[in-house]
């Protein structure tokens, strides 16, 4: 505590920034880290069971985001937007043609209107759908100079709105998820521990690095340069540190 007080104004306010930092950071990370889901358009949307159905539930700029899965369907309501419900059902003629590894042949409906024919493979979870004419399209996109990205078929591309892949892993049971590494969390509190170390020691640590090469090194003083370029050192790890924890909970 005594090392604290004789620091001067700046290094005790990068101190209190990362002590800050680590705690506030520990606390988002564990309630991040607690919002187990279905991952949608970067957010997670949380499941739980009402009559009969699963609900994913997410609230997005303000709005309320539901998938509703059923054995047979998914609906998707966003705001004041509804999406669906959409069918999938078996169709062996759907299958793309001159294809070498088995597949099943699927049709997905929204509404009575066809939304895609195709094959699916039968992994449990790592599945990967195929177009009727063999083109994985879904995965295909080009943005033009309006800023607004189309499919290959030219229609507008809609982010909110589910892909056949998507309906299909929710009727089939999603792989939950949720936001936030606590890797990158350990790592940014590594960083902070270091820079504070480096602050509060930072006379026996520019001793220690002269010691081996200059006599007498207890008798030398840091010179002005050396002093601004460590402060700014300083600043610089304390910004990678929260850098670094943002990272974490992408």
């Amino acid at each position: 505590m005594n090392r604290f007080r004789e620091l001067e104004r700046f290094p005790k306010i990068l101190l209190i920034a990362l002590l800050l930092m680590v705690v506030a950071f520990g606390a988002v990370y564990g309630i991040t880290a607690s919002r187990v889901g279905y991952l949608h358009n970067d957010e997670i949307f949380v499941p739980r069971q009402e009559n009969g159905a699963t609900l994913y539930e997410a609230t997005v700029d303000g709005q309320d985001c539901v998938f509703t899965v059923t054995e047979d369907t998914v609906t998707l309501v966003w705001g004041s937007k509804t999406y669906g419900p959409y069918t999938v059902r078996e169709d062996p003629t759907a299958v793309p043609e001159e294809i070498s590894f088995p597949m099943t042949g699927i049709e997905i409906l929204d509404g009575q209107k066809v939304y895609f024919r195709g094959g699916m493979t039968d992994e449990a979870v790592d599945f990967w759908l195929l177009s009727e004419d063999g083109k994985n399209e879904f995965l295909m996109s080009y943005t033009l100079s309006d800023g607004i990205e189309y499919d290959m078929n030219g229609n507008p591309i809609d982010h909110k709105k589910p892909v056949p892949y998507q309906i299909v892993s929710l009727l089939r049971g999603p792989e939950l998820t949720h936001k936030g590494d606590w890797i990158g969390f350990l790592i940014g509190a590594f960083c902070a521990a270091a820079t504070a170390v480096s602050i509060l020691f930072a006379d026996e640590l520019f001793y220690l690095s002269i010691c081996f090469r200059v006599e007498n090194a207890e008798t030398a003083e840091p010179s002005d340069w050396y002093i601004a370029t460590r402060s700014f050192g300083w600043l610089f790890l304390t910004i990678m540190t929260g850098v670094i924890l943002l990272m974490g909970l992408q």
